[in-house]
């Protein structure tokens, strides 16, 4: 009976022994799991409110800890630290040096980030042009975001839209018109500057006046555009071919007043951003000379960025819903961002990133003029 009973017990402590092993082993490799779920490139280690800090990647995946991130650090002080670390990395970026020379050997199209259009006309001279102002993007064109269909560009639309006698008729009737552009990064007002309804309080007449108000008038695209074709002789196509002869069309249409009468527009006023793309203000400004007016649109760096992080609180200017925002991972740029650096910035530092990314191409313009 002895025997049994201490049989009887060894098999029990066996059975707890096997037990315990297989729940030490089980908790071993969720561990073990868990922690080789981030690779040392992709773990950044970001303070937050309280005495740990928050372990995340830098990818998409971590949009929620960016969020999260994001609105504990927007307050006071901490959203001054963040521009201030900005402002010292630019610093050391040679801000004002406007444009950078790249070697002359000529670069191939993966590189340049563009691809051969979509169309068998071989008129286009700037297919495979060099560009050699402004750095390179961060990443290869096969890396680059997808965009929605409504965002791309459609060189069979744009260049085959009007042939030679349309275009040559509409800028022959365009000769008398002004035009009047904006430069700015967004969410500074232009919505509002431009409805002609918001100055009805100053005296303004919309309906009997000669300017015909447009907002990001036909822009969709031209991210897309600007970021494959960068040169100055393709923005410079684009705004010949289509841009322009579709703003002409569009002021000198036939419209009438409430008491039937007819009136006529010769002026165009668009304060959207849709023209900080590429080389398009220039090209504007070369073809229109004086009958051109560009309104340069600033508001305070800091809640231009606040403004824009906080609706864009995922995706940064680099995501799709911001359709016209510039992202040197994409887009040629006057300041560059390593993509090391660039991941490591918040939603927040981007944008700031942004707003001076935009004063540098204003600045470029007017060394243009001059």
């Amino acid at each position: 009976e002895k025997e049994k009973k201490m049989a009887g017990s060894v098999s029990t402590t066996n059975i707890f022994g096997c037990l315990l092993f297989l729940f030490l082993l089980f908790n071993n490799c969720q561990s073990y799991t868990m922690k080789n779920r981030y690779t040392p490139k992709t773990v950044s280690k970001v303070g937050s409110s309280n005495s740990r800090g928050i372990i995340r990647k830098s990818k998409d995946e971590t949009n929620h800890r960016k969020q999260q991130h994001m609105s504990s650090s927007h307050s006071g002080t901490t959203a001054h630290k963040e521009a201030n670390q900005l402002i010292e990395y630019l610093s050391d970026q040679r801000v004002n040096q406007l444009k950078i020379e790249t070697n002359g050997e000529e670069q191939n199209k993966e590189d340049d980030g563009r691809s051969p259009p979509r169309h068998n006309n071989n008129s286009f001279s700037w297919e495979y042009e060099t560009v050699t102002e402004w750095h390179k993007p961060n990443l290869p064109r096969k890396e680059w975001r997808k965009i929605p269909e409504y965002q791309r560009y459609d060189l069979e639309t744009w260049f085959n839209k009007y042939n030679e006698t349309e275009l040559e008729k509409l800028m022959r009737k365009g000769k008398k018109m002004e035009f009047v552009f904006a430069m700015s990064t967004g969410h500074c007002g232009t919505t509002t500057m431009s409805l002609s309804s918001s100055y009805h309080e100053l005296g303004y007449d919309a309906e009997h006046s000669k300017c015909f108000f447009g907002f990001e008038t036909l822009g969709q695209g031209m991210r897309d555009f600007s970021r494959r074709y960068p040169g100055r002789e393709a923005s410079k196509a684009f705004i010949e071919k289509y841009y322009l002869p579709s703003l002409i069309e569009m002021t000198l249409k036939q419209r009438r007043d409430s008491s039937g009468q007819s009136v006529k527009k010769n002026c165009f006023i668009d304060m959207g951003h849709q023209v900080i793309f590429s080389h398009f203000l220039s090209s504007l400004k070369n073809i229109l000379q004086d009958r051109m007016k560009v309104v340069r649109i600033r508001r305070a760096r800091m809640a231009t960025a606040m403004s824009y992080a906080l609706k864009r609180k995922k995706d940064g200017p680099c995501g799709t819903r911001c359709v016209y925002c510039l992202c040197p991972d994409e887009h040629r740029v006057c300041l560059p961002v390593s993509p090391t650096n660039w991941r490591r910035f918040t939603v927040f530092m981007k944008f700031i990133w942004m707003v001076d990314e935009v004063e540098c191409r204003w600045q470029t313009f007017l060394s243009d003029q001059t």
